[in-house]
């Protein structure tokens, strides 16, 4: 397989919109859940609802619940959303702190899509993430074992290794600064994109998206310097990373689309 290559897409059989759906079905806070999304367990087939309560539950230590399954399984409705979706084939991946796939959830077709984020050989696992990556292994190891009761032993997290904590920790950190510094400086903030591109490759980080978003942030700091070569150039490899990592039709590939077409019609361009 190559990267972007649609590995599976699938409609999920529950959805949590958590700041709608309040009403708890339970008081007690280990098996509260709401009712809307109780309600929607029992109107599947029985089948379908078999093969959902079949699902692991890390916290359940004899019985399982609803709560449980959802808090182990669930995945998040797009990136930065506090609601949820559980779907019965792809929350079955396993996590690396080296992925070769990656998430991406399209609202308006309802339907979540695993793309391969870079190319995998005949007989490797399959494998997403399901935190952040970019914190130390100590960190990664730790809220992994809080949220889902495993230690783990992925390639990046057999040996200790202090230069790709560090690697790590930086990227998170440039992440955060490239629009702050580039604010005050736009080429400086283009430098720490260009930095934070480097360090995901030198780690193995291959998140499309991850590398996408630096990509417009380096496009975004590009235009008020009247750059529009360099802005061209940073707003096209933005959308071939989101393309290949979410899919040439999702909304952020369409509008980065949208700006390789036409850089100035970006609010930035003045």
């Amino acid at each position: 397989m190559k990267a972007g290559d649609l590995i599976a897409e699938e409609e999920p059989v529950l959805t949590w919109q958590k700041g709608l759906d309040t009403e708890l079905l339970a008081t007690d806070a280990k098996h509260a859940m709401p009712k809307k999304v109780d309600a929607q367990l029992e109107a599947l087939s029985e089948d379908v609802k078999n093969q959902a309560m079949a699902l692991h539950d890390c916290h359940g230590s004899s019985k399982k619940s609803l709560q449980g399954i959802m808090s182990t399984n669930a995945l998040s409705r797009g990136a930065n959303s506090c609601d949820s979706i559980l779907c019965l084939e792809i929350s079955r991946f396993n996590h690396s702190c080296v992925p070769n796939c990656q998430h991406a959830w399209d609202e308006e077709a309802g339907m979540e899509r695993v793309f391969a984020c870079t190319n995998v050989k005949a007989g490797e696992e399959l494998s997403t993430s399901y935190i952040e990556l970019r914190q130390d292994r100590q960190s990664r190891q730790r809220e992994l074992s809080m949220k889902y009761k495993f230690d783990c032993a992925c390639p990046a997290c057999r040996m200790p290794d202090a230069s790709s904590d560090r690697r790590r920790i930086k990227m998170q950190y440039l992440d955060e600064k490239i629009l702050q510094v580039g604010a005050r400086d736009q080429i400086a903030g283009v430098s720490l994109a260009r930095e934070l591109l480097e360090l995901y490759d030198k780690e193995g980080i291959y998140n499309l998206s991850l590398r996408g978003s630096a990509c417009y942030d380096a496009f975004q700091l590009t235009l008020p310097l009247r750059d529009l070569r360099g802005a061209k150039a940073w707003v096209q490899k933005a959308y071939d990373f989101y393309a290949l990592g979410e899919g040439p039709d999702n909304p952020t590939s369409t509008k980065m689309l949208e700006y390789v077409k036409d850089p100035k019609s970006h609010r930035n361009w003045m």
